[in-house]
């Protein structure tokens, strides 16, 4: 499975970097981001921090495109005394993601509807009595996003955006993470 994901991605940089003297595009944003770890039995917990995306796009026939993304999804945390023992758990995760892209053309601008694969990455560390363990967990898994984009000028778009997904942070547990984006799009 892992080999296919690398494979798709490989193929989508390269059909972006074979279509950059075309009217494609990149894009980057950065916003609150979340990811939706158990917080059951915890005396605290912040699943929520700063995430940031990084894309291309090669323009297909009609208003469809192919993506390529790097997700930066944040970190989370929490706290808790299980027998009266001290125990931390901190998470963070990324993913590297290809699907597609569909534009709906406005007077004002455009917006975006996406969907594709993500390979997402999750390392963990959990410290029990100030025994620090840590963990890496991959998990491929769907996501999908949405966003519109205002022309800042003919070749620059400022891009408000929401992307969806899923994480393994435990052997056992995930947890869906999510990204909310503004962003700047250059199309060349």
């Amino acid at each position: 499975m892992n080999k296919t994901v690398a494979s798709c991605a490989l193929a989508a940089a390269t059909c972006i970097a074979a279509g950059a003297a075309h009217a494609h595009y990149v894009g980057a944003g950065v916003g609150p981001s979340r990811i939706d770890i158990n917080c059951a039995g915890t005396t605290s917990c912040d699943t929520t921090d700063t995430g940031f995306k990084v894309y291309g796009g090669f323009s297909l026939p009609g208003p469809f495109a192919l993506e390529a993304v790097y997700f930066d999804w944040g970190k989370a945390g929490s706290t808790s005394s299980p027998g009266g023992v001290p125990a931390t758990l901190g998470t963070e995760a990324s993913g590297l993601g290809v699907g597609g892209a569909y534009f709906l053309l406005f007077g004002w601008g455009q917006c975006t509807l996406r969907a594709g694969v993500a390979y997402n990455k999750a390392d963990t560390t959990v410290t029990l009595a100030g025994v620090p363990s840590s963990s890496s967990h991959n998990h491929t898994a769907p996501y999908y996003g949405f966003g519109c984009a205002y022309p800042l000028a003919p070749s620059l778009w400022l891009t408000g955006e929401a992307d969806f997904s899923r994480a393994q942070y435990t052997a056992t547990d995930k947890a869906n993470t999510r990204l909310i984006s503004i962003g700047l799009r250059f199309h060349f």
